[in-house]
């Protein structure tokens, strides 16, 4: 096995770690962060529906829309 190869074989057993923990890292951000954006999505939905509701409710006995 010739220096070159040996040398390409070292610097990728070395570098390889590093880069798979950076991918690992980079997946792992973009699943919470779809995870976290479902979560913020469903609480505005949980905040923003009742206001609807409501609102339909008032215009239905006649009130005034706010």
């Amino acid at each position: 096995m010739s220096d070159q190869v040996r040398e390409l074989i070292a610097m990728t057993w070395i570098a390889a770690p590093p880069a798979a923990f950076c991918l690992l890292g980079s997946a792992y951000y973009a699943v919470t962060s779809e995870v976290w954006a479902a979560v913020g999505g469903l609480a505005a939905l949980w905040l923003v529906v009742p206001l609807f509701v409501l609102d339909e409710r008032r215009r239905s006995v006649g009130g005034e829309p706010a």
